[in-house]
């Protein structure tokens, strides 16, 4: 694409330069629209910056048009062509259900990332497609990384590894992926528009990474290659109303449901409207202007259009297979959140379940933890494992037999944790740490 986009400016001469030279310079603008206010003088000299390029876009608007004219047609072909994205190897060892499945040092939850698990690839075409959006640039987070390896041990070598999503091979999964999906404002709105794109072109399953796998995927793996829509339910929904969690999705290639869907993103996205006014504040808003982020309310590009686009498609006795786990079977086991927030322990939160009626709560094949709502700070490190809470109980079952279990460091001894590292102290008397304020501080008084 790099080439042809060259052969493009170099027919262009010198004026098909100074247009590929507006377009970057408008661009360079795009990093600010998150930045609130910028102060007068800054201001002032933005817009007399803007002014100046917009006189010279003048000057030029002819070659300017043709170059965006080029850039249009490149895309378009490239889209025509049929996608072509790597599949994942699933050279898995074979070894036994009690033990870990060895990955190369690329494909491990720890250290995996898209441009390494693209790297690792062939093209098995009869493994299933599990597709996850990843952005953790420093690793990510222990609970996420053991997310990660139920996934893969609970699909039973049926899947690819897990395809790690981000903006760097987007793309190559969804060749048709308006130029907007660039101006979206937050991680959450990207995850949203792609989970759709990727289940129609190519099929599979997509969840979120606060997803633990518990059980045999079979159930759904089963299901994919002749149904339109795969998911879960919670408190208040219910598919056959229209209604579902697309925090985990799945369904053939070519669902009518997701092909309508993600039609139906794209017009959003690309039916452009000024995000100024007032009225246009609940709808996704991708203004003419190319250097200010989409307005897209929270969900509002996600199940603001998934539901009612199933509800119409129900409404009008669309042919569609649907499979949703309700109830006893959902992945959010009655007040799921607020039990393990506030009742923890195994035994408490056991009763919490009981009293509100739910049953197998310790016997679904996935739960979502929320982890947008504080789960990682609650449990991390020896606490996720904890077999005297609910969650550490989870953790166990799903993973304990095989993963490696963080080591509580008070199991080496007696000793106080100390503030500044979380090791040891192996000292007698009162503890200081020197990790507060800079100052020397009683460890009894750092509670």
């Amino acid at each position: 694409m790099l080439h042809a986009l060259a052969m493009a400016t170099a027919r262009c001469s010198q004026p098909g330069v100074r247009g590929v030279t507006l377009l970057a310079l408008w661009k360079n603008f795009s990093w600010l629209d998150g930045w609130g206010r910028l102060g007068a003088e800054h201001e002032a000299s933005l817009e007399a910056l803007k002014v100046r390029i917009q006189r010279l876009e003048k000057d030029h608007q002819e070659e300017v048009d043709d170059l965006r004219l080029e850039i249009s047609k490149l895309r378009a072909a490239i889209a025509a062509q049929p996608p072509q994205p790597p599949v994942a190897a699933a050279a898995l060892a074979d070894k036994a259900s009690s033990q870990a499945t060895e990955l190369p040092d690329e494909l491990k939850p720890t250290t995996a990332t898209p441009e390494k698990v693209g790297h690792l690839t062939k093209n098995t075409p009869s493994l299933c497609n599990i597709f996850v959006m990843w952005n953790y640039p420093s690793g990510p987070p222990l609970f996420i990384s053991k997310n990660l390896e139920s996934w893969i041990h609970y699909s039973n070598r049926r899947c690819h590894f897990p395809w790690m999503i981000n903006d760097t091979n987007i793309r190559a999964f969804i060749p048709d992926l308006p130029l907007e999906f660039e101006r979206m404002p937050y991680d959450a709105a990207k995850s949203d528009i792609v989970r759709y794109a990727l289940l129609y072109h190519h099929g599979g399953m997509y969840l979120d990474t606060d997803f633990l796998v518990a059980k045999d995927l079979s159930p759904i793996l089963d299901r994919i290659e002749d149904h339109d829509l795969i998911s879960y339910t919670t408190s208040g929904q219910a598919c056959r109303r229209g209604s579902f969690s697309s925090n985990f999705i799945a369904g053939r290639k070519g669902s009518s449901l997701y092909k309508e869907v993600w039609e139906a993103q794209k017009h959003a996205m690309t039916s452009h409207c000024d995000d100024r006014v007032k009225a246009n504040d609940k709808k996704v808003c991708c203004a003419d202007d190319v250097t200010r982020q989409c307005h897209i309310p929270w969900a509002g590009i996600g199940e603001g259009i998934s539901h009612p686009v199933l509800k119409g498609m129900l409404a009008r006795n669309a042919p569609l297979k649907i499979h949703c786990f309700e109830g006893d079977e959902s992945f959010v086991p009655g007040s799921f959140q607020n039990i393990i927030e506030k009742s923890p322990s195994l035994p408490s939160a056991l009763q919490a379940f009981q009293r509100g009626g739910v049953k197998n709560p310790t016997d679904r094949i996935m739960y979502h933890l929320f982890a947008s709502l504080g789960f990682g700070g609650r449990y991390d490190g020896a606490a996720l494992f904890d077999s005297a809470t609910f969650v550490g109980t989870l953790y166990r079952k799903s993973v304990g037999s095989f993963t490696e279990i963080p080591r509580d460091p008070l199991e080496d001894g007696p000793g106080t944790i100390c503030a500044s590292d979380g090791s040891p102290c192996r000292c007698k008397g009162r503890a200081w740490c020197s990790a507060c304020l800079g100052a020397l501080v009683p460890l009894e008084q750092i509670a």
